[in-house]
């Protein structure tokens, strides 16, 4: 009679952006309020999915968007981080929350 095993691997990943120079608050008009906005890049890192993915997301209004007078895609973080797991959200809103603390202190 054959045993069988069963593995599993349980991983954790730690994501830090910091000093982006693509973020900016802004007001979303899906959110109806002001908002920190990232480019395509820290949005694709947070979420872990490709730049392709991010603009599918946000075609099906998953994932706001807006776009500067420059032509810049810019991504609303409160969406972004609607779509990805609890451990990230933590992860980014602590970011947050210590670069406007930063912010405040200068």
């Amino acid at each position: 009679m054959k045993k069988k095993a069963t593995i599993t691997v349980e991983t954790e990943r730690l994501l830090v952006v910091s000093h982006s120079r693509g973020s900016v608050e802004h007001w979303c008009e899906q959110c109806g309020t002001k908002v920190l906005m990232i480019g395509l890049t820290e949005a694709a890192a947070i979420t872990g999915l490709t730049e392709r993915a991010i603009f599918r997301l946000t075609e099906a209004g998953a994932i706001h968007l807006m776009e500067t007078t420059e032509g810049k895609s810019l991504f609303c973080v409160d969406s972004i981080l609607a779509h990805t797991g609890p451990g990230a959200r933590q992860l980014a809103r602590a970011q947050i929350q210590n670069r406007q603390n930063r912010k405040d202190e200068s």
